[in-house]
């Protein structure tokens, strides 16, 4: 059954072998993952030639002291009106060090500017990863205008009905 949504949101991804396996098949059947963490392991580097460095995650769960503010901005060639957003609170992100560009588009970017969320095609299917969790936090989302880039990137995802 094609078109289902597997959302994952963790502070760290480390899938074995066979679950990475398992869930490239679930993509390529034409369903969709969205993956949301500070850092995963070598198993997901290998399939999505994306390597992940971590900014201030050290500092988990308690985030960075000496900073107040953190941003998110959404590609504007893929999402309308207003893509950037922020909220006054820790800092704690993680980044796309190397992506793959002949396999990776990216999405969004953390605040200092590198990438933060990327998008794969995989057979019929997608697989999403993003890596500033806290962005989907409620104090992040709550504030301001910010449940946009909630909306805004679930948007990307088919109309999905439990019948």
């Amino acid at each position: 059954m094609p078109d289902r949504l597997y959302v994952i949101l963790q502070a760290q991804f480390y899938p074995q072998d066979y679950e990475i396996d398992d869930l490239i098949a679930f993509v390529d059947q034409g369903n969709n993952v969205f993956i949301s963490t500070f850092i995963y392991n070598e198993q997901v580097s290998r399939f999505t030639r994306a390597f992940v460095k971590s900014r201030n995650y050290s500092f988990y769960p308690a985030g960075r002291r000496d900073s107040d503010t953190m941003r998110a901005l959404l590609n504007p060639s893929m999402f309308t009106g207003s893509n950037s957003y922020a909220y006054p609170g820790m800092l704690m992100e993680s980044y796309f060090e190397e992506t793959d560009s002949s396999i990776t588009h990216i999405l969004g970017w953390g605040d200092n500017g590198a990438p933060n969320l990327i998008h794969l095609k995989k057979g019929k299917g997608n697989l999403y990863i993003h890596l500033s969790p806290l962005a989907l936090s409620n104090y992040f989302l709550l504030y301001d205008h910010n449940i946009q880039y909630l909306e805004k990137i679930f948007s990307r995802f088919p109309l999905l009905l439990p019948w």
